[in-house]
């Protein structure tokens, strides 16, 4: 968890990838996406706890849909620097997750 997002060097492949003609057209009807990905997964992890405040998630959940990708999943590990928190079962847990995830596919 970066700055309430994510880290400006994903921002910037997003900005180089989001291209008119190649990843979205425009259309009388709007912008359509030309992305043939059926999934975005977006992973992130924190020190504190995000809450309402995952700002990054959202993003990508409209960008997923803006290129045409129907799917989207976001998975993450807060609360990785608090005091008394297990950090290794933390990231255990988003780990299963991730391989429910990929059993999907």
């Amino acid at each position: 968890y970066w700055d309430l997002c994510f880290p400006a060097r994903l921002k910037l492949y997003i900005e180089n990838i989001c291209v008119d003609g190649l990843t979205f057209r425009y259309t009388e009807q709007g912008p359509q996406g030309l992305c043939r990905g059926k999934e975005l997964l977006y992973i992130t992890t924190s020190g504190g706890f995000i809450g309402q405040r995952d700002f990054g998630t959202q993003y990508l959940r409209g960008l997923s849909g803006f290129l045409g990708i129907g799917g989207f999943r976001a998975v993450r590990a807060e609360g990785l620097d608090i005091q008394g928190l297990d950090a290794p079962d933390i990231l255990r847990q988003a780990a299963e997750r991730l391989k429910e995830i990929a059993a999907d596919f």
